[in-house]
């Protein structure tokens, strides 16, 4: 990841809206970066979520697409586990979940 940095935010909300910024361009071997924004497109569709990833830093486009797909598991993982705060409250205010 080194120089690179991501800031990642995911609501499991039924609505469907994906923001990847900036599109990343390149090749990493055969695998052309213009892809990542289909694969979160298709993500939030089939999840039915709001993804807005954003890309602060990032020199190597390695180390960006690494730390872009590292935030983005940070975030499902905290969207996906229960706030003891709020006890048996969902965590969706839609009460979805």
């Amino acid at each position: 990841m080194d120089e690179a940095l991501v800031e990642t935010s995911l609501d499991l909300c039924s609505r469907v809206f994906c923001s990847l910024s900036p599109q990343l361009n390149g090749t990493i071997g055969s695998f052309d970066a213009a892809l990542l924004k289909e694969f979160f497109n298709g993500f939030c569709t089939n999840a039915r979520c709001v993804l807005h990833a954003r890309i602060l830093a990032g020199e190597n486009l390695h180390h960006t697409i690494e730390a872009l797909f590292k935030s983005f598991g940070i975030a499902l993982s905290t969207a996906l586990t229960p706030d003891k705060r709020l006890g048996k409250n969902p965590l969706s205010t839609k009460e979805k979940l």
